[in-house]
């Protein structure tokens, strides 16, 4: 039976974005081992029936030993589970499953970009100098494939010299629309719902949200603004809690928190963000 690891730096990621990948390579004969660092997700996977590793790494990295040592750990994960294929999630399991996969000559390595995030982003343009010779040995080695969402990222990625042609994919992910689908019923005429649903994040929009309800409010614009979601401490873009107690005592939005019931939450709502 071949035996498939999925590796991310976050059970979230895992729990809530790839489980549909895991129970299809199951579904065709495969043994799906999920690697992660532990947290709140991890019942999820083992419910599904998976079998979880632990993998202790830092979502925003430390000291150089400690960021050394993390590689080393999953090198030994990769020699100890013999594995046909890795597929990597995101930016530091790409960089260090691609350093650990290089160590433990596994056969393949799938390194799949579901975004290109911070450090492709204005902000991150210093950073994004330090890490891209690393990124282009990841992406370049012979047993790798990298893979991107849409059509923009995998273009950025080429141009970087990040992921070869011959090497490189899209990879386009779908939406399941038995579950995430219009309400029949539509919403309050008067009152109109809108909803943003996702990870507080700077880069996402949560101000711009904020400023457009305020300016809803001047205008007497009768609208219920929520956000559903919660900061993201592994990310240098995340709201503080500060912030957000802020606008929630301002009154403008209405913060709903982290929801495992998005389907339903659009379903009642007039406006998605």
């Amino acid at each position: 039976m071949p035996k498939v690891l999925l590796v991310a730096h976050w059970d979230w990621v895992l729990a809530h974005f790839r489980l549909p990948i895991a129970r299809a390579l199951r579904a065709h004969g495969a043994e799906v081992v999920l690697v992660s660092p532990p947290g709140d997700s991890v019942q999820t996977l083992r419910r599904e029936g998976f079998r979880w590793v632990r993998w202790d790494v830092d979502r925003l990295g430390g000291l150089p030993h400690r960021e050394a040592a993390a590689v080393r750990r999953l090198a030994a994960i990769y020699r100890r589970e013999q594995p046909c294929a890795v597929q990597h999630f995101t930016l530091k399991p790409v960089l260090y499953g691609s350093v650990a996969a290089r160590l433990a000559a596994v056969p393949a390595v799938l390194n799949v970009f579901s975004g290109l995030g911070y450090v492709f982003s204005d902000r991150g343009r210093r950073l994004r100098r330090v890490l891209l010779p690393l990124l282009r040995w990841a992406g370049h080695q012979e047993r790798t494939w990298t893979f991107a969402l849409n059509a923009h990222d995998l273009d950025v990625l080429r141009g970087l010299r990040v992921a070869p042609r011959e090497r490189s994919a899209l990879l386009p992910e779908g939406v399941d629309t038995t579950r995430f689908r219009p309400g029949e019923d539509g919403g309050d005429e008067d009152e109109p719902v809108v909803l943003m649903a996702a990870r507080l994040l700077h880069d996402k929009g949560v101000a711009d949200l904020v400023a457009a309800a305020r300016e809803l409010r001047r205008r007497d614009v009768r609208a219920r603004v929520h956000i559903a979601g919660e900061p993201d401490a592994g990310n240098p873009t995340s709201v503080p809690w500060s912030q957000l107690e802020r606008w929630r005592q301002e009154g403008m939005v209405e913060f709903l928190g982290s929801r495992d019931d998005v389907d339903e939450l659009l379903r009642t709502s007039d406006i998605a963000v």
